[in-house]
């Protein structure tokens, strides 16, 4: 089924370490990779060293998910930049669960 997308601001990014689309990055424009990070958005495209490429930065979005989520529960992401439920208090919180999120699928987030 093809989800619709509610995207209110995105900014634009130059990558400079590779990025898969529909993963968490960081204010620096690399694909989130320490569990728990605080994020700016989730990348609309994939994108290689020296790419411009989408951030959505709030709004309900496509996000790759790692583990279970329940639908209205904390997102935060891991070390790959996927959707996952907070591993421990100190995690950054993207958003909610605007869906029940499955392993290995994409499921949608209000991130904020």
């Amino acid at each position: 089924m093809s989800r619709t997308e509610h995207v209110l601001f995105s900014e634009t990014k130059i990558a400079t370490a590779p990025v898969k689309e529909q993963r968490f990055v960081g204010y620096d424009g690399t694909q989130a990779t320490v569990l728990g990070q605080d994020i700016l958005g989730v990348a609309h495209t994939d994108a290689e060293i020296g790419d411009a490429y989408g951030v959505s930065l709030i709004g309900i979005v496509s996000v790759y998910c790692a583990s279970a989520i329940a639908i209205g529960g904390d997102v935060a992401t891991d070390a790959t930049g996927a959707a996952i439920p907070p591993a421990v208090a100190a995690d950054f919180i993207i958003g909610k669960a605007f869906e029940a999120g499955v392993a290995g699928q994409m499921f949608q987030v209000l991130i904020r």
